[in-house]
Formats: structure tokens, sequence, C-alpha cells
């Protein structure tokens, strides 16, 4: 072999090797994944976590609507929404 050609031989194994590398990190992001929905209000879920009292607790970040347009989150240790804040009741004048 010469050594002329070593320089080409050397280009061509990084490229095959790029290529390689580029469809077999395309080939593992192009797997289909599930997307978590946020339940109804007539049909919630809540998971129930099973932890020791030596662990932390953590749920998943979904959201729940009030009536009022707020939010509230999940909280620990159940996981379960946090109650809508109250509708203030509008005083006649």
């Amino acid at each position: 072999m010469k050594r002329e050609l070593l320089p080409y031989i050397i280009a061509i194994a990084a490229v095959i090797l790029g290529v390689g590398v580029y469809v077999a990190s395309m080939n593992k992001s192009s797997k289909p994944t599930a997307v978590p929905t946020a339940p109804s209000a007539q049909n919630s879920i809540t998971p129930s976590p099973t932890v020791s009292e030596d662990e932390a607790v953590f749920c998943t970040q979904d959201v729940m609507r009030c009536p009022d347009g707020s939010y509230v989150g999940r909280v620990a240790p159940n996981c379960e929404f946090a109650a809508c804040p109250a509708e203030e009741k509008n005083p006649d004048y």
C-alpha cells in the first residue's frame, strides 16, 4: 500500500463512521413516544406513589384547569390535584 493513499482511506473511514452514527441516532429519536394528556374533570386518574418515608415523592407535572380559569398542579404525598382557589363573591353595592 502506498503512503499516498493513507489520508484518503482515513477520510473515507471517518465519513462512513459519521454516517453510521447519524443513522443510529436518527433511529433512536424517530421512535414514537406516548404523549401524556391532562385528565378531564370527569375521568380523573390519580397516581398513587409507592414510596417509603425516607424517599422523596415526585409527582407528574400535569395541570388541571379550575372553573375560574386558573390552573393547579399535583401535590405530594398522594400526587392529587391541589384544590382550586375559592371564587370570591362580589358584595352587592
